[in-house]
């Protein structure tokens, strides 16, 4: 690939894009763990815990505190940095001026909220792959449980490993490993009145064809629509679904 490549941007049906610019998701990855790359790190994980991946600076913003230009800020001059670093394409906005969020970004949109963007998906495994192997240095590294009294959790693993979906949930009641006072009494009502649709849920958070985050959508939508209509919870928060599908996991469980 040339130093020459030249990637435009374009709009179709209201969504701006340059398409596949070539960046694999090990290439992120190096990329990533380069220490020119710190400074942007945060940012890059605020718009990885966004929903889909995607966000406005301004919706950023609300829940993280700095200005909305802050984020404007790190997701252009880190797209200018890995432009730089790998030093082989350009890209250019409709405008044909060089333009750098859709390094980053693989498409954005306007929205009342400003420009919303949609972090690539090789990136976002990336950062997540970093964010896994930093966990992982970190646990290896620190006292046991950072001091806390976080054993009986791991005790509760063994308890249920090998068990059903439904005894997994009923395990969770009262554990401080899903939020308890909101989870128990849902899960207790659709464990005697739906046990099948519950089991079904439970499972497919199993289903390794498919990557997490859509496992995660469809155990929201499908605790969503078992749960009465009127109900405002319905246990269909990520961490439940983390709850139950560690303990799975853990008794490597297949119905």
């Amino acid at each position: 690939m040339g130093l020459d490549t030249l990637y435009k941007t374009v709009i179709s049906k209201g969504e701006y894009s340059c398409g596949d610019i070539g960046i694999s998701t090990k290439e992120w990855f190096d990329l990533l763990n380069e220490p020119e790359a710190s400074p942007y790190l945060e940012t890059l994980y605020c718009f990885l815990r966004e929903p889909e991946h995607k966000g406005t600076c301004t919706t950023v913003a609300m829940k993280y505190g700095k200005p909305a230009s802050h984020y404007n800020s790190k997701v252009t001059n880190f797209s200018k940095w890995v432009q730089k670093k790998l030093n082989r394409f350009r890209v250019v906005g409709i405008d044909g001026n060089d333009t750098y969020w859709c390094i980053t970004m693989q498409k954005g949109k306007d929205t009342k909220l400003g420009f919303q963007w949609y972090m690539r998906d090789e990136l976002a495994e990336a950062l997540q792959s970093k964010l896994m192997k930093e966990l992982i240095s970190e646990f290896s590294t620190k006292e046991p449980f950072n001091g806390y009294e976080e054993e009986y959790k791991w005790g509760l693993l063994d308890k249920t490993g090998g068990k059903d979906v439904l005894t997994i949930i009923k395990s969770l009641r009262g554990q401080n490993i899903v939020d308890n006072a909101h989870v128990d009494g849902v899960f207790k009502s659709l464990w005697e009145s739906k046990p099948e649709e519950l089991t079904s849920i439970g499972n497919h958070l199993l289903d390794e064809s498919k990557p997490i985050d859509e496992r995660l959508a469809i155990f929201k939508d499908e605790m969503r629509a078992i749960c009465p209509s009127d109900w405002k919870i319905c246990a269909n928060d990520e961490r439940t679904a983390a709850g139950i599908r560690q303990k799975m996991v853990h008794g490597c469980i297949h119905i």
